[in-house]
């Protein structure tokens, strides 16, 4: 901010604010231990383990206000909610490692590159130290978990590029949905909330645009996908409709494709997807009429018992006897069978890997009864 540049430049020799405000103008300048005390927001980011990958994707050489050239190493930071790059030079890695050898006593710093004077920008040199820069921050990234290094996130610029959002959450930061995704996201949502005849393939083409498209969204429009806003009811209320003349075939797809937002393998959001399903009011997710759905003998059955169970097992909404949404006895044996069975069946998945087959949808939905899995891949 301009308030920061201005204690900056009142601080520094002549000399010392130029370099400071071209470094920051760069991107390159890194205060560690700057501004307020932010550990509230860092506990939560460490909690969420939102952190999942961090490495050095290229170079480029800089001019410095001093004449001096540098090399400034561009970092790939990749959370569960976004991606963006950091500009850092040889000095923000150094300062870095020295404090947290200091600090919390990790051995960062023995197979650290070393200062050197003179060639520190011939390309062999880059490449060795873009090599230990990536072992370095492959490290961290395994351990500041378990250590809490708060200085390794503030180094990445963590709270910049995802910054709180006004319901205490993490939003996306600059990353931001296109104006053409939503656009598209949008109307769909439209022809959904206005043609119901045509839901079944609305349903498909939502679906395969998707996960196809991988849009980044934000969590209120996560929310309006899933529940929906002022203007349209979101998915819940169309994902378990049953077609006029009985046929479970748009439930089928529905149901498939809000399965598919709240698991990991399919949808790198899942977990946000998750929350907002799980903290919907049960009356809400009564439309999605789960019951009838897993006491029938249609496909769409296994996708309705993975959904109660997902919601059963995360929501606050108490115990199975609490939940109005399997009143149905017959339902509530169905699910207890499921949930046995599951239980029992070995695998983190919840996947059967089957080759191709002359079996036809029934066999399918019969091995995925008897496994008490919700997905099969063929």
């Amino acid at each position: 901010s301009d308030v920061y540049k201005r204690q900056i430049v009142m601080s520094q020799s002549p000399v010392e604010k130029f370099s400071s405000l071209f470094q920051t103008f760069l991107g390159v300048r890194d205060d560690l231990n700057e501004g307020p005390d932010d550990n509230e927001y860092y506990e939560d980011f460490i909690a969420e383990n939102l952190l999942e990958k961090v490495e050095i994707v290229s170079h480029e050489i800089a001019d410095g206000p001093d004449q001096k050239r540098f090399a400034v190493y561009k970092v790939l930071v990749i959370t569960k909610l976004n991606e963006y790059k950091v500009d850092k030079r040889y000095s923000n890695f150094y300062d870095l490692s020295q404090l947290i050898e200091k600090k919390y006593g990790l051995p960062v710093c023995g197979d650290f590159p070393k200062k050197i004077l003179i060639g520190n920008l011939d390309p062999q040199i880059i490449e060795a130290r873009k090599v230990s820069f990536n072992v370095f921050l492959s490290y961290m990234v395994n351990k500041y978990r378990e250590f809490k290094v708060v200085e390794f996130l503030k180094f990445l610029d963590i709270k910049t590029h995802l910054p709180i959002n006004q319901r205490g959450g993490f939003s996306m930061g600059v990353i931001k949905l296109t104006k053409q995704d939503e656009e598209k996201i949008t109307k769909f949502l439209e022809i959904l909330n206005r043609y119901t005849e045509t839901l079944q393939k609305t349903l498909r083409d939502f679906e395969t645009y998707f996960f196809e498209k991988k849009p980044k969204l934000s969590l209120d429009m996560m929310q309006s996908l899933l529940i929906g806003d002022r203007k349209y009811k979101g998915l819940i209320y169309f994902c378990g409709r049953i077609d006029e003349n009985g046929q479970h075939n748009s439930c089928a797809i529905g149901l498939k494709f809000l399965c598919n937002l709240l698991e990991h393998e399919h949808n790198r959001e899942a977990e946000y997807y998750i929350k907002l399903y799980t903290n919907t009011p049960p009356k809400v997710i009564a439309v999605l009429n789960l019951a009838k759905h897993i006491t029938g003998k249609s496909f769409c059955k296994v996708f309705a018992l993975k959904l109660y169970h997902i919601y059963n097992m995360k929501s606050n909404a108490g115990s199975i006897a609490q939940l109005p949404l399997l009143e149905d006895e017959e339902a509530a044996r169905e699910y207890e069978v499921w949930r046995r069975k599951k239980g029992s069946y070995n695998s983190s998945s919840d996947i059967i890997r089957m080759p191709k087959s002359g079996n036809d949808e029934l066999d399918l939905y019969q091995l995925a009864r008897q496994n008490g899995c919700c997905f099969i891949l063929i």
